[in-house]
């Protein structure tokens, strides 16, 4: 492909990316404000910094703490970068994802140009990651879909080159995208043993082209140091910050026996727990985690028509030395997220990480089709290069129309919600346990922490260690909180209510005295 046109399909994602900028101007949803949050802290010279708790994973012992004591950081950083210059607002934020929207595109595009070996190829498949189909109403905001899915994919490319050419250069290109990946979601550290894999893996490329042990030892040490030398930087603040280099407390997550354990206080899954909820329900867990990666790999990934296209092609090609750390990659993903890390996985975790999949399944899913094609050509008598064309291209509808029905139902959550006026008579200073801190931060900018899957006495024992003097509740809590909020209970000698709403928002005051 020529520089004018990945210049053009920049400049489609340029225009998309103004509109979208333009549409949207709050997070919406719980990772978005996150990570917005913890920028703007960055932007205005605070560090990164949480003024809540939307877990109590590693709880800290007081607010304000340390951030991304559970996520990792990258998203924030990358956030604050124009905010540190254009002033602290989302759609500033928002600027600074759209090299990485665009490159993922690019990306896709060399991809369908090398696998495809036409214009066609290359401009569809870079088109389709550009509309993104489920991925579209993500793309533009301040999460980690495109930051994961641009150095997570250039890091596969890495792989696949250093496979086929054997040349240090691109581990240390691997090594060094892994590590951002990494600073992205605890799920780069991945790429670390897919590389490993990949360079040891006997007889790699074919027999006659396998290195020596020497090469295979230098690439390895060079890709690992260029993984811990930019992983570095954030094992130096980590370990100020937490006494770790990296978070510890996702690993726990395995055993979560359902996504609102998350919740729990204090933050602690023990295995004898796990085993003891009996091997039926682990199972079961287990066959709803398969199911549920099943439907992400089918409908998110590929498309849904393209996806079982695109394994065909990869089948067809997986003894070519540049597939063997997509293969490894998308198999360790799948596998962690449906039977080890199964309720993070389901909630989220595979719709994230299988974003640096994306650039691969476009442009295989094509080359999928093309062969599809050819063989209903002969049954048929059509002209083969004819059907292909019109077939390849239509396929382009998939994508655009899977995004804006995608669109269409996340904007339903982009109305600004009233959270100031649940406030407005509680004092300027007061603390809150809500089911959303971080979106209640970004509103009121109210320090707080969620609502626990525990006990209303827990709750308090939460409130008096936080110095939490305010519960808000409304139909969105934890299973514990239900009777209070349908009052099928009266409030606990601890918990006076204050306020209910039309909405039925009801905000409570907890029987905390908090230091001056």
């Amino acid at each position: 492909m020529t520089r004018r046109a990945y210049l053009i399909l920049a400049g489609i994602g340029l225009l998309i990316s103004i509109v979208m900028i333009a549409l949207r101007d709050i997070p919406g949803y719980t990772d978005a404000y996150y990570y917005y949050n913890a920028g703007a802290k960055l932007a205005d010279g605070d560090g990164l910094t949480d003024m809540y708790l939307w877990n109590y994973v590693n709880a800290p012992e007081k607010l304000p703490t340390p951030s991304h004591r559970y996520w990792m950081p990258f998203a924030s950083i990358v956030a604050a970068v124009p905010m540190a210059l254009l002033g602290t607002q989302f759609q500033v934020a928002a600027i600074a994802f759209v090299p990485f929207y665009i490159g993922l595109a690019c990306l896709a595009m060399w991809q369908g140009a090398r696998f495809g070996k036409s214009r066609r190829h290359a401009w569809v498949a870079g088109l389709s990651v550009l509309f993104g189909g489920m991925y579209f109403p993500f793309y533009l905001t301040t999460d980690t879909f495109v930051l994961f899915g641009f150095w997570g994919a250039v890091v596969l490319i890495a792989f696949g080159h250093g496979r086929e050419t054997h040349r240090w250069q691109w581990f240390a290109l691997a090594g060094l995208c892994s590590a951002l990946a990494h600073w992205t979601r605890a799920d780069g550290l991945l790429f670390l043993l897919v590389g490993l894999i990949v360079l040891w893996w006997p007889h790699y490329g074919s027999p006659e082209t396998d290195p020596t042990l020497r090469t295979k030892g230098k690439n390895s040490v060079i890709f690992l140091i260029s993984y811990l030398l930019t992983m570095l930087p954030l094992f130096i603040r980590n370990l100020n910050a937490f006494g770790s280099p990296l978070p510890t407390g996702g690993i726990g997550t395995a055993f979560l026996k359902g996504y609102n354990d998350l919740f729990s206080y204090p933050a602690e899954w023990p295995v004898s727990e796990f085993l003891d909820w009996g091997a039926g329900n682990v199972i079961q867990s287990r066959l709803e985690g398969i199911t549920g990666a099943l439907g992400t790999w089918l409908v998110v990934e590929g498309f849904v028509f393209l996806t079982p296209l695109a394994l065909y092609a990869l089948w067809k090609r997986r003894h070519e030395a540049f597939f063997m750390g997509v293969i490894w990659y998308a198999l360790g993903l799948h596998i962690a997220m449906s039977l080890v890390f199964t309720y993070p996985g389901i909630r989220g975790g595979l719709f994230h990480s299988s974003a640096a999949l994306l650039p691969f399944w476009a442009a295989l899913g094509l080359v999928g089709l093309d062969d599809l094609i050819a063989w209903f050509a002969k049954l048929r008598k059509w002209n083969t290069r004819e059907a292909q064309t019109v077939f390849g291209t239509a396929v382009l509808l998939l994508p655009l129309a899977i995004g804006l029905w995608a669109l269409s139902q996340q904007s339903q959550g982009w109305n600004e919600p009233e959270l100031n006026k649940y406030v407005e008579n509680l004092p300027e200073n007061a603390r809150l346990m809500v089911n959303d801190p971080a979106e209640w931060y970004y509103y009121t900018e109210r320090i707080g922490v969620t609502l626990p899957d525990e006990s209303l006495e827990t709750a308090y024992e939460i409130a008096r260690r936080y110095c939490i003097q305010y519960l808000i509740i409304d139909e969105n809590i934890t299973d514990p909180f239900v009777p209070l909020f349908e009052k099928k209970e009266s409030p606990p000698p601890f918990l006076t209510e204050i306020q209910t709403f039309e909405e039925g928002v009801q905000v409570y005051e907890f029987d905390v005295i908090c230091p001056p």
